[in-house]
């Protein structure tokens, strides 16, 4: 499951913000190292909790400063030149 949700994830961020895939990633990465959660954790709570609305197995606080970093996203983004 951790697969399948990062690639959704990264399938988000691909889509609505147009970031090419391996910034995707590294953005992820990024934001677990920010909020001290596991990459897989921020990626369910991308797609469960603020996509979907669904309850997610994300933490409360990182789902929380998930929804500040997307808010800034992707003015604050290293995209590559």
């Amino acid at each position: 499951m951790e697969s399948a949700v990062l690639q959704q994830a990264v399938g988000i961020l691909m889509d609505w913000y147009g970031v090419p895939p391996e910034a995707a990633i590294e953005q992820l990465e990024q934001w677990a190292t920010d909020c001290g959660a596991a990459s897989w954790e921020v990626a369910e709570g991308l797609v469960h909790g603020i996509c979907l609305g669904r309850p997610t197995a994300c933490r409360e606080e990182v789902l929380r400063h998930l929804e500040q970093l997307l808010r800034q996203f992707p003015a604050t983004a290293q995209l590559p030149d």
